[in-house]
């Protein structure tokens, strides 16, 4: 029983399972990229501006993604540095969102002017991408805050133990004496 409740953790913590972690990651990354290019009309888009578009958007969402988890986490959220590191994920997303906005200019074969489609509706899917991309960011940093978490309570763990110990031998040695004493009275 005891084995079935550690899996979760274990999945976040052991080093074993960092190839499975990125593959999921990569998985996820693989189905919101494959999410903006599945229901564009093909009148739209040609099958391979699809393929193009797809491998684009992986290479963005997972570089925008690597790089928040190993230079903005450790370097920045780490080292409570937080004002920063929001400040440069905020940086990231709209980076990612500008690429996103880029590529999909130069991939959709669409003559319909802005004026048609509206600023309402450009805007409102412009902060909704902003949102999504900051929450998929924000998960993606929670498992890492996690493990850190998780270790330092290992740590803690381990401190009490040590402290309790250490002290109980030390009342050990206080009581040995007091009692050889008494004793030879």
């Amino acid at each position: 029983m005891d084995k079935n409740k550690d899996i979760i953790p274990d999945l976040f913590m052991n080093p074993r399972y960092r190839i499975l972690r990125h593959l999921l990651l990569l998985t996820v990354i693989f189905f919101i990229a494959a999410g903006f290019i599945w229901y564009v009309p093909e009148e739209n888009m040609t099958s391979l501006n699809k393929y193009i578009g797809l491998a684009y958007y992986i290479f963005i969402f997972a570089g925008g993604i690597y790089f928040n988890m190993y230079v903005l986490v450790p370097k920045l959220l780490l080292k409570n540095r937080w004002f920063l590191y929001f400040f440069s994920l905020v940086i990231i997303v709209i980076i990612v969102l500008v690429s996103v906005i880029l590529i999909q200019e130069f991939l959709y074969e669409s003559n319909q002017p802005i004026e048609t489609t509206g600023y309402f509706s450009i805007t409102i899917n412009l902060l909704a991408n902003l949102l999504s991309f900051v929450l998929l960011f924000a998960g993606t940093t929670t498992p890492i805050l996690f493990r850190y978490w998780m270790s330092d309570m290992k740590r803690v763990d381990e401190l009490e133990s040590t402290t309790l110990e250490s002290e109980l031998k030390l009342l050990k040695n206080q009581i040995n004496p007091h009692f050889l004493f008494n004793m030879l009275n």
